[in-house]
């Protein structure tokens, strides 16, 4: 698989992220979305990824604007390249928690895709694939970069000198993560459900 030069600042970590996972799975290509969100959220740290302001900051570091704007309630975030400058604009009416964190990273992944296209390895065919592998990409970074989050607690809990204590702890941590992360998967159909009446297409990012 040849990877094509791709015009832009030599000081881009995205791109040199994108560069660097074409390369190393060359041999597998089209990557596996959760290889690929794994990947992205091993380069640039687990706590990169747990707030909003904390994805912001993450989007800042990689040469992407970010700002929440009123949107039309069908559209939950789109992206956009300007004087060379890449950006994510996300609707400041969603109300789900999490949703904000989720649409960004889906916006992330869409400028991926952009970057892959530049280097001639597209990971994606059509607009269906690529919206349904942006909604993988952001649920799956989300969760992987949680679970980091919640391997440091249940270590902590081990600490714990009291067994009954202890168990405790590994009882409310356990529930409490699957929780969570059961919240990750299902949050982009709880905000399609939460649409006040049908607009002929789903409520989108793009």
């Amino acid at each position: 698989m040849e990877i094509l030069p791709a015009e832009s600042s030599p000081n881009d970590p995205l791109l040199a992220w994108c560069r660097a996972v074409a390369q190393q799975h060359a041999h597998q290509w089209p990557v596996p979305e959760p290889v690929l969100a794994a990947s992205f959220v091993r380069s640039f740290g687990p706590d990169a990824f747990s707030t909003f302001q904390s994805i912001c900051e993450l989007c800042v570091r990689l040469g992407i604007d970010v700002s929440v704007r009123p949107m039309p309630p069908d559209i939950r975030g789109h992206n956009l390249f300007y004087e060379n400058r890449r950006a994510i604009v996300v609707s400041e009416h969603q109300t789900f928690p999490g949703a904000n964190e989720h649409t960004v990273l889906h916006e992330v992944r869409e400028l991926v895709e952009h970057i892959f296209v530049e280097l001639g390895v597209r990971t994606c065919s059509s607009m269906e694939e690529i919206e349904a592998r942006a909604e993988e990409f952001a649920s799956i970074a989300r969760s992987e970069a949680f679970s980091n989050t919640l391997l440091v607690i249940w270590t902590g809990a081990e600490e714990i000198e009291k067994k009954w204590a202890r168990y405790g702890a590994y009882i409310l941590i356990g529930v409490g993560g699957l929780a969570y992360l059961l919240g990750l998967w299902f949050l982009p159909a709880l905000e399609d459900a939460s649409l006040p009446e049908k607009t002929g297409k789903r409520n989108v990012r793009t």
